[in-house]
């Protein structure tokens, strides 16, 4: 086995080849780790709104009710 890693490949991809299509899979799942963290975030930040915009109104409602 010694030497094995020096091979080519049965397909005929040469090395440089090889490396290329590595660092595209890095760099597409990197790109999709980005996305689901942007979604997460896109996600907690539309909670946290519509939990402000909760309690605002749930505010709101009960100012309205002591003047009443």
């Amino acid at each position: 086995m010694a030497g094995a890693c020096n091979q080519r490949p049965s397909n005929g991809i040469g090395h440089q080849e090889m490396l290329k299509v590595r660092e595209k899979i890095i760099l597409d799942q990197a790109r999709d780790k980005k996305h689901q963290r942007d979604l997460r975030a896109e996600k907690a930040q539309s909670t946290s709104n519509g939990t402000k915009e909760y309690e605002f109104l749930h505010d709101w409602r009960e100012e309205v009710e002591e003047k009443c």
